[in-house]
């Protein structure tokens, strides 16, 4: 996929930085210009599939996770298509990407226990992700 940095999507979400890159989706720092605020936009990659059930799909899951409003779940502000690009806005929450946040790995046992002041940050974080992955299911 050719850079999109420096390109505005959607008429109005002008793209500053990559901040991360998966096997589906790269996201971007980008800035709203309508509402004057960092946004984080999720870019579906070219080499994923583009029929037209898969936007449909696409729509309805981006309009699902608007529904959703928890303090461990990021919100999901807008969705759209730019040149066969589908892509979320979504908001902006700087501090590094989930594994950088995670640092090592965490053994199941000491993740699954209940959160306590005394557990380490990145198992208190590990927590909060489960608990807003749960609570995402269950809406």
């Amino acid at each position: 996929m050719a850079s999109i940095v420096r390109q505005t999507m959607g008429g109005r979400y002008q793209v500053i930085e990559e901040i991360a890159k998966g096997g589906m989706a790269a996201v971007y720092k980008a800035f709203d210009t309508r509402l004057q605020r960092n946004i984080a936009l999720k870019v579906i990659l070219p080499s994923q599939e583009r029929s037209e059930e898969f936007l449909k799909r696409f729509e309805r899951e981006a309009r699902a996770l608007a529904q959703l409003s928890h303090p461990n779940i990021v919100n999901v502000h807008d969705y759209g298509e730019h040149q066969g690009m589908p892509y979320l806005v979504m908001e902006h929450l700087p501090g590094g990407t989930l594994k950088y946040k995670m640092g090592k790995p965490i053994p199941l046992q000491e993740a699954a226990r209940p959160s306590t002041s005394n557990q380490p940050a990145n198992v208190q974080f590990i927590n909060m992700c489960c608990i807003g992955s749960y609570c995402s299911r269950s809406k």
